[in-house]
């Protein structure tokens, strides 16, 4: 996966039950997405910390690949400024 990050001007006012959604709070903490990426991360703990650290990158990516590949799809996302949705954070 290329290590750049791609910022989508696309909002949602409904999160999907795979999207991931960045904040605080039991709102973001409870939502399915948040329980199954926190999984997959558990899931990659080993290999990180055992990973160098120019390579600790590469694990995060694979992380965000399996989010992707959820069904339905993953997305990482982030509340808008003006408080009326979602944007997308990263693909």
């Amino acid at each position: 996966m290329d290590s750049e990050m791609v910022r989508e001007e696309v909002k949602t006012t409904t999160p999907g039950v795979n999207d991931v959604l960045c904040g605080r709070g039991n709102g973001a903490t409870r939502h399915q997405g948040n329980v199954t990426f926190r999984r997959i991360v558990w899931e990659y703990r080993e290999e990180y910390k055992n990973t160098k650290r120019r390579d600790k990158t590469q694990v995060a990516w694979k992380v965000v690949e399996e989010v992707s590949k959820l069904d339905p799809p993953g997305r990482n996302l982030g509340v808008t400024k003006d408080d009326d949705g979602y944007h997308f954070l990263a693909t």
